[in-house]
């Protein structure tokens, strides 16, 4: 998530489309004063930063809504700033969940620098394995047990993606969406708007190449997740036969 008072931009971050390659092309064109969110811990020393000055906006999150961002901004800052966002097929990004909670499963077990955060008072409230989707993944064993999984029925991850873009009148909250599926073509529309040189993204956070052979997709699946998220296929024009 980006709030930018210099750029007048607003940028929020649904999971899994692609929204931290579009952080981090935008962040070298930020100000400090800008406020970016790319994981748990910047959340959390971000919360510090901000302390008791403005602790509306310490209550934001990566992933927060328009909706939400919206309630805590100034309104004349809402209204003239430009608001965006990215989505990506609900077949498509819930197969990409699926393979980026197995990642993240793997990678709490390693011996890596950032599982060390996970043992700090603040970081045991964001480890990976208390997460509903690595805890869905380590207590299915298909794809098909995995989307049904009691926990993933009101998790975020598999919340509408239409639910972080409109308000609660299915008013639209911000004034472009992009694809994931077209990342390149429509973040350039974006810097084009901004006034913003074009860059080319580079692919972060990217679960594209784990167990992509292994995933079965029944028929069941796609009518349950095309029932699942029917909002998002009636209002972005997804395709329910197709996976992407």
């Amino acid at each position: 998530m980006i709030i930018s008072y210099s750029r007048k931009l607003v940028f929020v971050h649904i999971h899994k489309t692609g929204g931290d390659s579009i952080t981090a092309a935008l962040l070298p064109m930020l100000f400090r004063s800008d406020i970016v969110l790319k994981n748990d811990l910047q959340a959390w020393l971000q919360k510090l930063r901000l302390g008791r000055s403005h602790p509306e906006l310490a209550a934001l999150r990566k992933h927060s809504p328009a909706v939400a961002i919206a309630q805590v901004v100034p309104a004349e800052f809402w209204a003239s700033s430009f608001k965006f966002a990215f989505t990506r097929h609900p077949i498509g990004r819930t197969v990409s969940l699926y393979k980026f909670a197995l990642r993240k499963a793997r990678e709490r077990r390693r011996f890596v620098p950032r599982n060390a955060w996970y043992l700090s008072p603040p970081g045991r409230r964001t480890d990976p394995l208390h997460w509903h989707s690595v805890e869905a993944f380590l207590d299915t064993e298909s794809f098909s047990d995995f989307i049904r999984h009691p926990l993933l029925q009101n998790d975020l991850t598999m919340r509408p993606q239409w639910h972080s873009v409109s308000d609660g009148t299915g008013r639209m909250l911000v004034d472009f969406v992009g694809r994931f599926e077209r990342l390149q073509e429509d973040f350039h529309e974006v810097q084009d708007h901004l006034g913003l040189p074009r860059t080319t993204l580079e692919w972060r956070n990217s679960s594209r190449d784990v167990i992509a052979a292994t995933i079965k997709i029944t028929t069941e699946d796609r009518e349950y997740l095309a029932d699942r998220f029917r909002v998002d296929f009636d209002h972005f024009g997804y395709d329910p036969s197709i996976d992407s």
